[in-house]
C-alpha cells in the first residue's frame, strides 16, 4: 500500500469538513442586477447599431432613388405648379399665419414660465 494514500484520504476529509465560503444574502438580488444591467448594456449597444445602419442605409436609398426618378419629378412638378403671378394674393395669408404661430409660441412659452 502507497504511504501516500491515508495522508491524501486525511486532506481529502480535512477540505470536506471544513465549512464552505457562505455566500451573502442578497446574492441573487446582487446576480440579477448585474444580469439587467448586461441586457440594457446590450440592448443599447444593438440600438446604437440600428441607428447608425439606418443614417447609412437611408440616404443612400434617398440618393439612389433621387438618382433614378429625380429628373422626371422635377419636370412634372414644373408642369403642374402654377405660376407666381396667381399666387400673389396667398401672401398676405401666409404672412399672418406665421406670425400668428410666432405669436402662439411666445404666449405658450410665457405661460409656462409664470405658473401660479
Amino acid at each position: 500500500m502507497n504511504p501516500k494514500i491515508p495522508e491524501l484520504r486525511q486532506k481529502a476529509l480535512r477540505r470536506a469538513l471544513t465549512p464552505e465560503k457562505r455566500l451573502p444574502s442578497n446574492f441573487a438580488h446582487q446576480t440579477m442586477k448585474r444580469i439587467a444591467a448586461e441586457q440594457e448594456a446590450a440592448e443599447r449597444r444593438r440600438q446604437r447599431w440600428a441607428a447608425v445602419a439606418a443614417a447609412v442605409v437611408v440616404p443612400a436609398a434617398l440618393g439612389i432613388l433621387g438618382w433614378m426618378f429625380g429628373p422626371a419629378c422635377a419636370e412634372s412638378l414644373r408642369a403642374s405648379l402654377p405660376d407666381a403671378a396667381s399666387l400673389a394674393p396667398w401672401l398676405p395669408v401666409g404672412l399672418a399665419f406665421a406670425l400668428l404661430l410666432v405669436f402662439d409660441a411666445w404666449l405658450s412659452h410665457r405661460r409656462r414660465g409664470h405658473r401660479p
